[in-house]
């Protein structure tokens, strides 16, 4: 396992180093190291207007011989307007109806964007389509269902807070992850180290210098989909049950 992820941190160094990114695409990355559970390397890559923001974990995050996900980030297809999000969430379902602003945060861009499944030796062996939204301090996103990646059940991180709620007949379900943001080359403690064993904190290496950060996230299944939206920002519970409930409304 410890190979696998010198493999990804080699590869993701060798391939960058001058390309910023903003908040929203690190966000990104983040949320889908909660989903996985595992810490990772991040690095943004840019070639002319692309650019791409891989990631990968180690150990097990989901059922069968999965051991990571990666995700590309192409600037050339995003799209700045809901009504043409919404034409391209067709790719996912029919089923998918995005708001002009979620809660007070008016849309910015989103695209669709392919995730790849991969094994130890990161080999593609699946993937799936997700929809990514991004409104300002809240970001959106949509998948089918997914067994492999969503039939999973992972336990609370240790002192975070969690609360269920039901919306319009909807389990929509609501909690807390503490982060610890570090650069790349940054070697965590032993008390930190002990930490992430314990599942206090999730290490997340990409960034300009050392930050705990509360990540916020709310998520729900509805019409074989799965949503989520998430934020770094100091957004309540309330605010963001009333964010899921306006997308569930408009579904």
């Amino acid at each position: 396992m410890k190979d696998f992820e010198l493999m990804i941190k080699q590869s993701l160094h060798d391939a960058t180093d001058n390309i910023q990114a903003d908040n929203a695409l690190k966000e990104r990355i983040d949320f889908m190291l909660t989903k996985q559970k595992k810490t990772i390397s991040f690095k943004k890559i840019a070639v002319g207007l692309v650019a791409v923001a891989c990631l990968a974990t180690v150990g097990a995050v989901a059922r069968g011989q999965i051991a990571g996900l990666v995700s590309g980030v192409n600037l050339t297809k995003q799209v700045y307007s809901v009504s043409e999000l919404n034409n391209d969430a067709d790719k996912i379902s029919d089923k998918i109806s995005l708001p002009d602003k979620l809660n007070s945060y008016t849309f910015r861009s989103g695209d669709i964007e392919k995730v790849n499944k991969v094994d130890e030796n990161i080999n593609k062996i699946g993937e799936y389509l997700e929809l990514y939204a991004s409104y300002g301090d809240l970001t959106l996103t949509i998948h089918k269902y997914d067994e492999e990646i969503d039939g999973v059940d992972y336990p609370l991180q240790k002192g975070q807070s969690e609360e269920t709620k039901d919306i319009n007949g909807v389990s929509v379900y609501c909690h807390t992850d503490k982060y610890l943001s570090v650069p790349p080359e940054y070697e965590p403690t032993a008390e930190e180290k002990q930490m992430e064993e314990n599942n206090e904190i999730f290490i997340s290496y990409g960034s300009d210098s050392r930050e705990e950060e509360i990540f916020t996230s709310v998520s729900w299944e509805q019409d074989d989909l799965v949503y989520s939206i998430f934020t770094f920002n100091d957004v309540t519970f309330e605010n963001m049950f009333k964010a899921a409930e306006q997308i569930i409304s408009q579904q």
